[in-house]
Formats: structure tokens, C-alpha cells, sequence
């Protein structure tokens, strides 16, 4: 990671917290976070060092044409040296699934987050699994098949296989499985075996490193 970064975080927030209150400002509105994001497997954008020191230097907002969703075109730039990227490149950031839903799995589960499971993506923390590894929104039919076979319940597990039977794919994500499927408890080492992985959001790069060296369109 960024050396000193957590540290500086912490201590720019403080700051920022004591300022607000001596202004007598009843509200603070927050809006940030993309440093916790992924650009790469195990990579956060804030600790790329080409990504992390992009910012951003124009957002043009195109108005829609009948029938079509609003454009926006965001240009992110970084001084020195140009940027490392080819014509028919994708920006690629990955996502993390909601921190309350984590919170809310591991609950369920009865973990407490620290232990060390042996995961499709390698040794990870049971948290870190939930949070930024596994898909937990889509079912797939390898998960409802485990839950099938571990419910306790004739009805729980006639209800997994009605959905298992079904042409589309299932309207519920593994949250809303376990509180359906109280009685059927599997270890989270093999939930986490039948779970895909989170997909990474591309953006296509609308610009080239031989006009715009120092700047990426998306």
C-alpha cells in the first residue's frame, strides 16, 4: 500500500471533522472512496502507481438523443511521464460488494470474519473473501445445489430445487438464500467454492497515448 496512507487518511479526516465543527457547520456531506477499489486482481488504485496518480480534469456531460441515456465523459490526467496504455485499452475497476451485506453474511454464518479459508482465489480472510472476491449477488446453480442437499428442511429443500428447475436465473442473492434456508448451514469454505467471481466494471478508453499522453477519456 501507500506508505503512511492509512495514517495520513485518519489524520486529514480529524482535520477536516475539528474544522467543520469551529465553522459551526451542522452537516458534513462525504463523497469519496474509489481508492479502496480495485483496478487489477489484488491491486488497489490507491496503491497503482500509474493510477493512483490520476485525477480528474474535466467531466463533460453530452445531453441524451431521443430514446438514449445521458453520456458523460470523464478525462483523467497525471503529470510526468505518459500514460501506459494502447489504443483499444479498457479502464477496469473492481468493485466490492456492500459492506453491510458482508456484515450481515458473516452474522448468519456465525463467523467472526479473521479466519483463514483456502478459497478459488487463494488464502484469503473470510471477510476479505465476502468483500472483495466472491459473488454474492449471483446465484449460481452450483450454490443452490449445496444448499438443496444441507437443508434440514424437506420444504427448504424442495423450495432450492424449484429454483434450481427454473429457466432464469434465480431473483435472489446469498443473503436472502441463508434467511430462506435457515436450516441449511455449510461451511463458508464451501459456499465459497460454488460462488463466482466479482466481475470487473470496463470502461473503453476514448482517447490515444499519441494525442493525449498524459490523459485518459472514458
Amino acid at each position: 500500500s501507500v506508505p503512511d496512507s492509512h495514517t495520513e487518511f485518519l489524520e486529514g479526516t480529524r482535520a477536516i471533522y475539528a474544522g467543520v465543527k469551529r465553522a459551526g457547520v451542522k452537516r458534513l456531506l462525504v463523497v469519496g472512496g474509489a481508492g479502496s477499489l480495485y483496478a487489477a486482481p489484488g491491486v488497489q488504485l490507491a496503491s497503482d502507481r500509474q493510477l493512483n496518480q490520476l485525477r480528474v480534469k474535466a467531466v463533460d456531460k453530452h445531453g441524451p438523443s431521443l430514446g438514449e441515456p445521458d453520456l458523460c465523459e470523464i478525462v483523467l490526467e497525471r503529470g510526468g511521464a505518459p500514460l501506459g496504455y494502447r489504443v483499444g485499452d479498457c479502464l477496469a475497476i473492481y468493485p466490492q460488494n456492500d459492506p453491510d451485506v458482508v456484515r450481515q453474511l458473516l452474522r448468519a454464518l456465525r463467523v467472526r470474519g479473521q479466519e483463514v479459508l483456502h478459497t478459488p482465489w487463494g488464502a484469503r480472510e473470510a471477510w476479505r473473501c465476502l468483500l472483495e472476491d466472491a459473488d454474492v449477488t449471483h446465484l449460481r446453480d452450483e450454490t443452490l445445489e449445496l444448499f438443496a442437499r444441507a437443508a434440514q428442511s424437506t420444504r427448504e429443500a424442495r423450495e432450492v430445487s424449484r429454483l434450481l428447475e427454473g429457466s432464469a436465473a434465480p431473483a435472489m442473492d446469498l443473503l436472502e438464500l441463508l434467511e430462506a434456508c435457515p436450516s441449511a448451514r455449510p461451511r463458508l469454505v464451501e459456499i465459497a467454492a460454488t460462488l463466482g467471481s466479482v466481475q470487473p466494471r470496463l470502461f473503453s478508453i476514448a482517447s490515444s497515448p499519441s494525442v493525449h499522453p498524459n490523459e485518459m477519456r472514458v
